[in-house]
């Protein structure tokens, strides 16, 4: 059967092991969990892994990617009884058999490594930034690790025998905990490590008698005795306890109410009692615990770093605390959560996978405005301009300001309003200019040009506000031209530089911009270049930040997971699950925009620009210096940017992919096709679905709306015997427009035939994807 979305047939990483598959049975049940720096992983009662947040190294799955926004299986072929995540990107974990196994970036030698075991034998591990400490099954103790990052613990780069006769440990940032046989505590490592002295021990010390458990903290320790009560002792300046502890190199009673099992501690001090109950400190301004407050009942596992997780006794995962780093809480919210988010329950993640692709850049641009002057496109290619025309910057003589928008020309497709000049690029993808040409914005012209001038040809599109000019053609190459400002070597004087013609600077662009003296490229796979002085020289672009979807020069900076950071006029706001972004005006992907200090509130905006958004209706509303609650309506069928509106009409553009996802309308199948990891169906066969679908020839249109569902007879499904993420047909772009029930949809040409996108139904209906069974299903609302 012709499928939907992408699936590409896994690779074996390593000798024996293959990451899970993403979906799950339901009624899966954890038992444990590890936080590690920025990402977090999890144990089921069958002993199958789970891991969500940082992969960088391959510190979740064992190779390299970027992060997993949601928890999922992982490392289907191993076994687990413990797994520990580390302070940096190492995870070992110990398996049912008793191998210790290891992935991640190895502490020792620094390197990236795929899952391999260590030794055998083992009962429990654990880690810190430079060491490790093992406990085998026959009792004995060992460590290792980094021998210049504390000369009292790891003292070899190889496994070490420490003691005997052990029954639990724990490794702290600069100290290790040992409890016997016998319930007593033993220590070693750096400063404060409960003897009585300040100075480090490399040789375990006794420190307490009848202890139950202990936790090595960051600078502290901490133990647990078999009457409740919990103790603490180390580092004085560093503690999280305050001035609970005047000398931290002797244990000193934290609490004695709470009847506790075990303590947690990263940068405070937690609390599990007997019942499974979590408390977390209130402290007052010296620092000093005032009382504990209850977080999560019946816990049976939990752990923190980056932030904090737990698993219920009903098997369920709940996280919560700093999520600003790689999806580490396991949802949506990069902002994260200051109480307990429940993320997996019974063996599904409670926060959908985001399918939405951020690629704003790839839009073409409709309508755009700068200090001087306002530019629009309507849905006939109709150019209306509008505001100071000092330079002709309106395409006219030179004359007063024009207030209310007026028509220029024909077959536009997309526009750039810079500070005095005006670029077009038009329906055959040719790049057009006039206006102000001061810094050879327009070429050849040091002066202003009153006359459209050509610049190129097939242009995708075109960015440039000030004295640099930046056009992006359908390959996906830059070009620059304009003018900049270098100091000179010899007479140390700031002299003029002119590139008159386009000049080719790098491949396999998205998004170029120039602001303030620097410069801005971003790069296809979501790295963001940057340069100063206006450089025309390749060689001076360095990486800037990785991951990014979208950003405005000087402005704000969008990642691919929908994370707006804002800047100069967006005051350093930050935002998650945002489209689009434009002074003190954010998008969010639901189609609703708020000022930047969320005050206002406007519905149903599809693009934002300098003082200007547009409206899926495809009204153009002008705002006050983005004052958006008193914006006014400028323009009305104004064109909505669509996602393949940036190449000439049947340039391939894409390939359809095979996959394995059936589709449904009223739960009726129908074929559908992945086109970069969207479901497309064609128009033409929805009339066999309930719905009207009408052609007009010359204005190239289709208009689809949702009629009786009767006698209905549906297209034959297609079998489909390819391999899962084969190719099966190209893509072609297309001049036809198509519109649901009155607004805009997105849409392609497939062998012929256009194509629409199976998402934009919600419209209409309810819109739903079932992961497990592999099914997308349209219901639509009765009429």
């Amino acid at each position: 059967m012709l499928k939907i979305i992408s699936m590409c047939a896994a690779a074996a990483i390593f000798a024996g092991l293959i990451p899970a598959s993403a979906n799950a049975e339901e009624g899966t049940k954890f038992k444990s969990v590890s936080c590690g720096e920025g990402y977090c992983m999890a144990i089921t009662e069958e002993g199958n892994l789970w891991g969500w947040g940082k992969n960088s190294e391959g510190q979740l799955t064992g190779s390299p990617s970027q992060e997993l926004k949601f928890p999922q299986p992982v490392l289907a072929d191993l076994k687990v009884k413990q797994i520990e995540c580390g302070y940096g990107s190492m995870t070992m974990a110990v398996l049912e058999n008793g191998e210790l196994w290891e992935w991640g970036k190895d502490i020792v030698t620094n390197e990236n490594t795929v899952p391999h075991m260590v030794m055998d034998g083992v009962s429990k591990v654990e880690t810190s930034l430079y060491q490790i400490l093992v406990l085998k099954n026959d009792g004995t103790v060992w460590n290792w690790g980094r021998t210049d990052g504390n000369k009292y613990t790891a003292k070899s780069a190889e496994p070490v025998l420490i003691m005997d006769n052990a029954r639990d440990i724990s490794a702290g940032l600069v100290n290790n905990l040992v409890i016997k046989n016998g319930n007593t505590l033993w220590s070693w490592g750096d400063g404060s490590i409960g003897n009585g002295e300040h100075c480090g021990c490399a040789e375990p010390v006794l420190i307490m008698q009848d202890v139950k458990s202990c936790d090595g903290g960051c600078y502290d320790s901490y133990a647990v005795l078999y009457d409740g009560t919990v103790w603490i002792w180390g580092n004085d300046e560093y503690n999280p306890v305050g001035e609970l502890i005047y000398d931290g190199s002797l244990p000193k009673l934290v609490t004695e109410e709470y009847n506790a099992a075990e303590v947690n501690e990263f940068w405070w001090v937690n609390i599990i009692t007997e019942e499974g109950t979590l408390y977390t400190p209130n402290r007052n301004r010296v620092r000093q615990i005032t009382e504990y407050e209850k977080v999560l009942e019946n816990i049976i596992s939990y752990d923190e770093q980056t932030c904090c997780a737990a698993v219920t006794s009903d098997g369920d995962i709940y996280t919560w605390g700093v999520n600003a780093k790689n999806y580490v809480q396991g949802t949506n919210d990069l902002t994260g959560s200051h109480t307990p988010q429940k993320v997996v329950e019974d063996g599904k993640p409670v926060f959908e996978r985001l399918n939405f692709i951020y690629e704003p850049v790839s839009y073409a641009r409709t309508f755009d405005s700068s200090d001087t002057h306002g530019m629009a496109v309507t849905n006939n290619g109709e150019l209306y301009v509008w505001g100071t025309n000092k330079h002709g910057e309106l395409g006219i003589e030179p004359d007063n300001e024009y207030h209310e928008p007026f028509k220029l020309m024909d077959n536009i497709r997309s526009v750039l309003a810079g500070e005095g000049f005006s670029f077009v690029i038009k329906e055959d993808c040719s790049l057009w200019g006039w206006g102000s040409s001061r810094w050879a914005q327009l070429g050849e012209w040091d002066k202003d040009v009153l006359e459209p001038v050509k610049m190129m040809e097939n242009v995708k599109s075109v960015y440039g506000k000030e004295r640099l000019i930046n056009a992006v053609d359908i390959n996906d190459k830059l070009y620059v031209w304009g003018g900049s400002e270098k100091p000179d070597d010899e007479s140390n004087l700031v002299v003029q530089c002119f590139v008159r013609k386009p000049m080719y600077l790098m491949d396999d662009v998205a998004k170029a911009e120039s602001k303030d003296g620097y410069n801005y490229v971003l790069k296809k796979n979501g790295s963001l270049l940057m340069s100063n002085n206006y450089e025309f020289d390749v060689e001076t672009y360095k990486l800037y930040r990785t991951d990014i979807a979208d950003f405005k020069a000087n402005e704000f900076m969008l990642n691919r997971s929908g994370r707006y950071t804002g800047y100069g006029y967006q005051q350093q706001c930050i935002y998650n699950n945002v489209y689009d972004a434009n002074y003190n005006m954010v998008l969010y992907s639901d189609g609703r925009m708020t000022s930047c200090d969320g005050r206002y509130e406007v519905k149903n905006v599809a693009k934002t620009e300098y003082n200007l958004y547009l409206k899926n209706d495809g009204t153009l509303w002008k705002t006050v210096y983005g004052r958006i609650n008193e914006a006014e309506k400028l323009l009305e069928n104004i064109r909505i940017p669509k996602e393949y509106d940036r190449t000439p009409v049947g340039t391939v553009i894409g390939e359809v992919l095979s996959s394995d996802i059936d589709c449904t309308i009223d739960k009726i199948p129908i074929n559908a096709y992945n086109v970069n990891g969207h479901m497309y169906v064609r128009a033409e066969s929805l009339r066999a679905y309930g719905f009207i679908v009408d052609w007009n020839e010359k204005k190239k249109r289709v208009d689809i709306k949702r009629g009786k569902s009767l006698n209905l007879k549906p297209e034959t499904v297609l079998t489909d015997n390819k391999t899962i993420g084969e190719k099966l047909y190209d893509i072609y772009s297309t001049d036809i427009i198509v519109y649901l029930e009155g607004a805009e949809m997105d849409s392609i040409n497939i062998g012929g035939h256009t194509f629409v996108k199976f998402s934009q139904f919600s419209r209409i209906g309810d819109v739903s994807f079932d992961e497990e069974e592999r099914k997308a299903c349209l219901n639509t609302y009765e009429i």
